[in-house]
């Protein structure tokens, strides 16, 4: 339970964050942002699949927990995204797991 936590999904979004933001639930710190995936470098899209457009989003969260030492390190966390369209219809956003330098 060690290993890095980084979701990313892709969803269509109206419009989205561009800063990162971080919150504390006692222990964890959760770390994430929201943008479009046309802001990403191509290269990056591509060796993450992901499909570059100014129409789809990316949302990125790491969960985060002080080890013994006080430093945070990332934990891995089920996470559950729910977002509404305009017409405030709920729809689950699916996530997916990237463990980088494993």
């Amino acid at each position: 339970m060690k290993r890095l936590l980084a979701a990313l999904c892709l969803c269509s979004v109206a419009a989205v964050a561009h800063a990162e933001i971080s919150q504390k639930f006692g222990t964890l710190e959760i770390h994430y942002n929201a943008l479009t995936t046309d802001e990403l470098l191509p290269e990056v899209a591509r060796a993450y699949k992901i499909e570059r457009s100014k129409t789809r989003g990316l949302v990125t969260m790491s969960v985060l927990m002080p080890n013994k030492l006080g430093v945070l390190t990332p934990v891995p966390a089920k996470i559950s995204i729910y977002a509404t369209n305009l017409n405030q219809q709920l729809s689950n956003v699916e996530m997916r797991e990237v463990n980088e330098g494993a």
